[in-house]
């Protein structure tokens, strides 16, 4: 006759073979780590990383809890990735071209790459929960107008410069002259270090 397992032992069994794409709740909430983005250092917002918790290599989903009279990050724009935050409770305001927004619980905001500059701010004495998300590209840039800065990020490594005063690395014409140089036929790869070289279809 076979053994009867007891529904505790069974449990126990469930929860040690539970696959690493379940995060619990005991994790999601656990709000332990500073996740200000770098070039905002003066911001403390804690949180917790879900996405590497489950897995995710091309998708950023974090667990924030915005504290009163702070913001989620400076005012900008992204223009590849795609961004999006979900209010889980509390109250907060979305900036969108210098106009605000009142968001509370349940609502949902999505900025596309390219979209108008934006900010959440919570302006209020309770704190605001939030999932925050958005794409995770090689490549992107971002432009803060209120600081007159654009911040170049490029894998983990990103330089923030004032764009007017940034030198032309090559000529206004250079596509025409490309052009004229290079059948049509022909791609140009642009290469990290700033060259351009020709790629046959």
């Amino acid at each position: 006759m076979k053994p009867t397992r007891h529904p505790d032992s069974r449990q126990q069994e469930a929860e040690k073979e539970e696959p690493s794409y379940i995060v619990r709740s005991e994790q999601s909430f656990d709000l332990r780590e500073n996740l200000a983005d770098r070039w905002s250092p003066e911001l403390h917002l804690p949180g917790t990383r879900l996405g590497p918790l489950a897995g995710l290599a091309r998708l950023k989903v974090n667990m924030v809890r915005i504290p009163p009279g702070s913001q989620l990050a400076d005012y900008h724009t992204m223009q590849q990735e795609e961004e999006w935050v979900f209010v889980l409770k509390g109250r907060g305001v979305v900036v969108i071209s210098e106009v605000e927004h009142m968001l509370g619980t349940g609502d949902f905001v999505g900025f596309p790459g390219g979209s108008e500059p934006h900010q959440i701010r919570n302006p209020f004495e309770q704190s605001l929960l939030c999932l925050v998300g958005g794409e995770q590209v090689a490549m992107d840039v971002a432009d803060f107008p209120r600081q007159g800065r654009r911040m170049f990020r490029y894998g983990d490594r990103f330089e923030v410069y004032d764009p007017n005063e940034a030198e032309e690395a090559a000529s206004a014409e250079m596509d025409a002259m490309l052009a004229e140089h290079w059948p049509t036929e022909i791609d140009i790869d642009i290469t990290m270090d700033g060259q351009r070289r020709p790629k046959t279809r």
